[in-house]
């Protein structure tokens, strides 16, 4: 009778096999949009979001060349803040396209009001000037927080304005004022970050060029929202249902492991490697 063979104790470890070009550029990209996806998960506004949800807004935001602080949640779509308009008007006066560019607060203020009632001349001048500018741009009298962005773009003939404003919540005397829990945390913040979002946004709608970047940013962040919309409902209808076989949801159950939970992108990459050769052993089997 012969022994059964020992199986030795330094056999070689399977490796991964080496990438083409095209695998490695195709890795890079994966490596790329999950540390996105960590950046996402440690945003108040990602926490919640699954890894495939998280994945989506990576794509977004890689594809777009977008940071994380220019991008927020607003029900399930990218929504652009004033963060990215403020960059992408310093990119355009950098290329020369805007001759100049100025954001101000326009709102009251009490130390003004103080230095004013002193008789300094140019606190009463400021003060007079910014009231005369909420006039002008229809600034509801009992606005506390004002701030207006202007820019001057070289292919139009006048400046381009964007003003935002915040007024206080009193109960019953303001039926106009709707629950904003993000400005009234921090109002004067919201106002700026919010009138170069308004000014941006005015401006390429006046640019060609522009219009289209936009309108391409704004069809892709609807894409994102539908494709959790599509996630979410996905999830739902292949929740288990008294009475049917339980192998009927063995593969919901795992989409549901998937796309339920914060997100958990992949960690290493040998890990990446192996998901990037299963895309492509998927990709070949079409």
């Amino acid at each position: 009778m012969t022994a059964a063979p020992k199986p030795e104790a330094d056999a070689p470890v399977k490796r991964m096999p080496k990438l083409t070009p095209e695998g490695e550029a195709r890795l890079y990209e994966i490596k790329a949009r999950n540390e996105m996806v960590r950046a996402i998960a440690g945003e108040s506004w990602g926490a919640k979001l699954s890894m495939i949800q998280a994945r989506a807004f990576a794509e977004y935001m890689r594809r777009f060349n977008l940071d994380i602080s220019e991008i927020d949640n607003l029900g399930g779509r990218p929504y652009r803040n004033g963060r990215y308009y403020m960059r992408r008007v310093a990119e355009l006066a950098a290329a020369e396209r805007v001759e100049w560019y100025k954001g101000r607060h326009i709102g009251p203020d009490a130390r003004l009001e103080e230095f004013a009632k002193a008789g300094e001349q140019w606190a009463i001048d400021e003060r007079f000037d910014r009231l005369k500018e909420c006039i002008r741009l229809g600034v509801p009298a009992d606005a506390v927080y004002v701030y207006v962005v202007t820019v001057k773009m070289k292919e139009l003939a006048l400046p381009t304005e964007g003003v935002k404003w915040w007024s206080p919540q009193t109960a019953g005397s303001d039926k106009r004022k709707k629950s904003d829990p993000v400005a009234d945390e921090n109002p004067g913040l919201t106002v700026e970050t919010r009138a170069w979002r308004r000014c941006g946004r005015l401006c390429a709608a006046e640019i060609p060029e522009l219009r289209e970047q936009e309108a391409e940013m704004e069809f892709a962040a609807n894409e994102t929202h539908a494709a959790m919309i599509e996630e979410a409902t996905e999830v739902e209808i292949t929740k288990p249902v008294a009475g049917l076989d339980d192998d009927a949801y063995a593969e919901p159950a795992r989409q549901n492991a998937i796309t339920e939970g914060p997100a958990k992108p992949i960690e290493t990459d040998a890990d990446i490697r192996r998901a990037d050769a299963a895309l492509v052993e998927r990709e070949a089997a079409r």
